[in-house]
């Protein structure tokens, strides 16, 4: 945690006051990967610069029958390229170590909250989403920490 000293006197205890530079409501970001009608194929990247644990909640808003699998990859690559421009090769599965599996298949009935609470060392992370079924209506919700 962060204190900035602050040259301000408080006259009831004689001493400098301290503030809080980086208050606990701050110490997140919350983001919309996706809230509406997927196609085939689409991909998410996230940026974990500056963030440790990340919370992913995958969910389904449509009718029956509606499917859709998730695969999730990472990467190291900080040159400034682009997450989309990023070759293949360059992209690690970490669906399993991370999670213990490989893929997620979220249905009408079937939603995920995959949480990261072991610290990341990986600079973006890649959701991959097909859509097996129909065209699903799908949130999926990201929560990254420091």
């Amino acid at each position: 945690m962060t204190f900035i000293s602050q040259p301000a006197y408080i006259s009831a205890n004689q001493a400098v006051r301290s503030e809080e530079g980086d208050p606990l409501d701050q110490r997140y970001a919350s983001d919309i990967l996706a809230d509406r009608l997927l196609v085939l194929n689409e991909d998410f990247y996230f940026d974990m610069d500056g963030f440790r644990y990340f919370n992913l909640h995958l969910g389904m808003a449509d009718a029956a029958g509606d499917t859709y699998t998730i695969a999730i990859n990472a990467t190291n690559r900080n040159d400034g390229t682009a997450p989309g421009s990023i070759a293949a090769v360059d992209w690690y599965d970490v669906g399993t170590s991370w999670f213990g599996a490989a893929t997620f298949t979220a249905t009408d009935t079937v939603s995920y909250m995959l949480e990261r609470d072991t610290p990341v060392g990986v600079k973006y992370v890649w959701i991959e989403v097909t859509a097996i079924a129909n065209t699903p209506v799908a949130a999926l919700l990201l929560k990254r920490f420091w």
